[in-house]
């Protein structure tokens, strides 16, 4: 299940599975926003790869869902065979979810997480 940790008032990340099967995910799919939903989630890092993972509209659905601030897509590019295109995931945030924070990360790049949005 997702790992949530307290970080004594920093940001509580969100780590979704990356190796539960598509079938575990739909069904934990559910009931996931009402779990967090209570944690005030500041970065959401959602693996949007592969078959056994969210696709891009459930993954900005449960940031949506959930309140995040900051909807991160993991782990595109990593791996072949699960590849990505990141420029649907900027599309579809543009265009359906126009309000909520996303950030795509190049390799390497350090962030700090602004103070607002």
């Amino acid at each position: 299940m997702a790992s949530i940790e307290d970080f004594s008032g920093l940001a509580r990340p969100v780590i979704a599975p990356n190796t539960a099967t598509a079938e575990d995910l739909r069904q934990r799919y559910d009931t996931l926003a009402a779990r967090l939903q209570p944690y005030s989630i500041t970065v959401a890092l959602l693996p949007i790869a592969c078959s056994y993972n969210f696709t891009i509209p459930e993954a900005a659905q449960l940031a949506a869902s959930i309140g995040v601030r900051w909807l991160v897509p993991m782990p595109y590019g990593m791996f072949p065979a699960c590849a990505v295109e990141i420029d649907r995931f900027i599309e579809h945030m543009l265009e359906q979810h126009p309000a909520q924070g996303s950030k795509v990360f190049e390799c390497g790049e350090g962030w700090s997480i602004p103070e607002s949005r």
